[in-house]
């Protein structure tokens, strides 16, 4: 926790995402780090899961999970996982699946993330059966905590010989790269 001066960098606006996370029974933020990007927390509570885009007529249970908020916006869900396809088949029905689903057959050798946060869209490669998964994130922290603290309760998806994590800008990565993808998926 930190105060400079006039700033109280323990008391977030209400207009916050990450606020109203915390109003969730039992909520509490169980990582906090100040960096030059920002301060990236990790919530935890009861009944936390973050779908957007999910289909109404979605028969599967949506786990419950913890998320990643850098400077109190920007939800990024952890969910839980471990390797089976059952665990993650809600995301079948979310809207940003649909690039997944299109993917043709034949066409599904490499997939490149950009913006992988919690690991929501390594995990729509997974369910879509990509053989490997290039994924860019900018912020060293959120990388370093999918690598250890919360590396069993995500399945280790950043670890995967299959998920090669990258700490790069998309567009110099994009710009440099040889790597040719059938599928780039912009995480919003």
């Amino acid at each position: 926790s930190a105060s400079y001066g006039f700033f109280d960098l323990n008391k977030v606006s209400q207009y916050k995402a990450v606020s109203t996370a915390l109003t969730l029974p039992d909520a509490r933020v169980v990582h906090e780090r100040y960096s030059p990007l920002g301060v990236t927390q990790v919530v935890q509570a009861g009944g936390l899961r973050s779908t957007g885009g999910l289909s109404l007529i979605s028969p599967f249970e949506v786990p419950v999970q913890k998320t990643i908020f850098v400077n109190g916006e920007g939800a990024s869900p952890i969910s839980p996982y471990t390797g089976i396809p059952e665990d993650i088949a809600y995301l079948q029905y979310v809207t940003s699946f649909l690039p997944f689903y299109l993917a043709e057959p034949g066409n599904k050798e490499q997939v490149l993330v950009v913006g992988s946060g919690g690991g929501t869209s390594i995990l729509k490669a997974f369910l879509a059966g990509f053989d490997h998964v290039d994924a860019l994130e900018v912020n060293p922290d959120v990388i370093r905590l999918m690598k250890s603290e919360f590396a069993s309760f995500s399945g280790n998806i950043y670890a995967r010989a299959n998920v090669t994590v990258v700490n790069q800008e998309a567009r110099n990565f994009i710009r440099h790269t040889k790597n040719r993808y059938d599928l780039i998926e912009l995480s919003l």
